[in-house]
């Protein structure tokens, strides 16, 4: 066996299972954490396997889909069941998520483990600031459990720093525990060609000048502002274009019943968008916009600015933290301060590329390999922490 130059043995690879449950099962914005950090983290240094735990045993997709698999084919809810009695019970599941030095919960989820040691990555508190954009059981769940999980992780990844004085402040944690690992920007969120703008907007029936919003459709993203505000702009041939899946309570989270007929018919609804196409919807739009009510960090609008958007967005929890100075704040319920701010840059299109510009250096600054940096030192220290 080869001995360093001290003559010392080299230290086995760290052996790492991280939940790729989120990522298999396409669940928004966690799931591309998930999927992105297991990508960047792939390398000499870490032996890397998958858990999926997934009631139709799909497997991770390209590039994950050669890491060593743990499957469960259970339900979400099955699972979360099974996770809080063992939890209660005091019942180690160190076999269930595999022989491995440290095991990684992507999804505010983390099972009880007795040598293994946990690494939980909290992405927003959500659930306590905004109970009513929940769902009932979900709350109850996250209620619940994640001061549990909290308390058991040896280590805490915050994907912002709203999001770690939140997590410290809340649960009483030892400040040393808790790591801020903001989020990256994939290299494919990039200003995008005319034609292939052209091409997409071809191919989805959009509008020649429209504003965009990305993300689920739900209450918590606080649409109904933005179409307040979309209603108030006297544009009439100005587009209203809102990309992302429907959430729940979809009417509340649209208010479609209070919107003119006229300024409904200028509302385009895509659904689901593959990736591939998002930068082109970025690239295309006028501006981009996000009022959401709370986020524990905001990838959309990382990726819009990575697209040279020019962005509006809440002044509230993550958001600031990711605009910076490269984008409008505003109060998010403030529907005179979202017309103020998106007239202002559709009236003025040098101002709309000065932003854009600095958008875009700025996101320059979040890449899924300084995540992937800060995620294997806290592997470390969770090891250690258990040694």
């Amino acid at each position: 066996m080869p001995r360093t130059e001290r003559g010392a043995l080299p230290s086995p690879r760290l052996r790492v299972a991280i939940d790729l449950s989120p990522a298999v099962q396409e669940h928004g914005g966690i799931g591309r954490y998930a999927r992105e950090l297991a990508r960047a983290l792939q390398g000499p240094d870490l032996d890397l396997r998958a858990f999926v735990v997934d009631a139709r045993r799909r497997a991770p997709a390209p590039p994950l889909e050669r890491l060593p698999v743990v499957a469960l084919a259970s339900a979400n809810k099955a699972w979360r069941l099974r996770t809080m009695l063992s939890s209660f019970a005091g019942q180690p599941m160190d076999r269930v998520v595999g022989d491995v030095d440290v095991f990684h919960g992507t999804d505010h989820l983390l099972p009880p483990l007795a040598r293994t040691a946990a690494v939980l990555t909290v992405h927003d508190l959500s659930h306590l600031h905004v109970p009513r954009t929940h769902l009932p059981l979900n709350r109850t769940f996250l209620d619940i459990m994640l001061p549990r999980f909290v308390r058991a992780a040896d280590v805490i990844l915050a994907v912002s720093e709203s999001t770690r004085r939140d997590v410290i402040a809340t649960y009483g944690v030892d400040a040393e525990r808790v790591r801020t690992a903001h989020l990256g920007v994939d290299p494919r969120y990039a200003p995008p060609a005319p034609a292939r703008v052209a091409e997409v907007r071809a191919r989805h029936g959009l509008p020649a000048r429209y504003l965009l919003g990305v993300g689920t459709l739900e209450p918590r993203k606080n649409l109904k502002t933005l179409l307040a505000a979309f209603a108030a702009i006297d544009a009439n041939d100005l587009g209203l274009v809102l990309v992302g899946p429907r959430g729940w309570r979809i009417e509340e989270a649209l208010g479609g019943r209070d919107l003119p007929a006229g300024v409904r018919d200028r509302v385009v609804l895509t659904g689901f968008v593959p990736e591939d196409e998002l930068p082109a919807f970025y690239g295309g739009a006028e501006a981009f916009a996000y009022p959401s009510l709370f986020e524990g960090f905001g990838l959309p609008v990382l990726e819009a600015m990575a697209c040279g958007a020019a962005v509006v967005a809440s002044d509230t929890t993550s958001l600031p933290e990711v605009v910076g100075d490269a984008g409008i704040l505003v109060p998010p319920t403030d529907v005179d301060a979202w017309v103020s701010a998106l007239r202002a840059l559709l009236d003025d299109p040098e101002r709309r590329g000065r932003l854009g510009a600095a958008a875009r250096a700025r996101a320059a600054g979040f890449t899924w390999e300084a995540t992937a940096a800060i995620t294997r030192l806290a592997y470390e220290e969770a090891r250690a922490r258990r040694s």
